[in-house]
Protein backbone atom coordinates (compact mmCIF):
# COMPACT_ATOMS: atom_id res chain seq x y z
CA UNK A 1 0.00 0.00 0.00
CA UNK A 2 2.98 2.56 1.04
CA UNK A 3 4.30 1.74 -2.59
CA UNK A 4 1.24 2.29 -4.29
CA UNK A 5 0.63 5.62 -2.27
CA UNK A 6 4.58 6.62 -2.87
CA UNK A 7 5.03 5.69 -7.02
CA UNK A 8 1.32 6.44 -7.38
CA UNK A 9 1.45 3.15 -9.34
CA UNK A 10 -0.65 -0.64 -9.44
CA UNK A 11 1.38 -2.94 -8.16
CA UNK A 12 -0.34 -6.79 -8.97
CA UNK A 13 0.86 -9.82 -6.40
CA UNK A 14 0.09 -13.51 -6.96
CA UNK A 15 0.06 -15.23 -3.93
CA UNK A 16 -1.18 -18.37 -1.96
CA UNK A 17 -0.38 -16.57 1.06
CA UNK A 18 -4.42 -15.37 2.60
CA UNK A 19 -2.41 -13.03 5.24
CA UNK A 20 -0.41 -11.58 2.68
CA UNK A 21 -3.87 -10.89 0.46
CA UNK A 22 -5.43 -9.47 3.36
CA UNK A 23 -3.24 -6.58 3.67
CA UNK A 24 -4.33 -5.55 0.10
CA UNK A 25 -6.75 -3.13 -1.13
CA UNK A 26 -8.15 -5.57 -3.89
CA UNK A 27 -8.25 -9.38 -3.76
CA UNK A 28 -9.52 -11.01 -7.28
CA UNK A 29 -9.61 -14.59 -6.87
CA UNK A 30 -8.93 -17.04 -9.41
CA UNK A 31 -9.95 -20.92 -9.81
CA UNK A 32 -9.15 -23.22 -12.83
CA UNK A 33 -8.49 -20.29 -14.82
CA UNK A 34 -11.67 -18.51 -14.38
CA UNK A 35 -11.99 -15.22 -12.03
CA UNK A 36 -14.58 -16.16 -9.17
CA UNK A 37 -14.46 -12.49 -7.37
Amino acid sequence: RRLNEKYKQTFIIVTHDDALAERTDRIVRIIDGKIVS
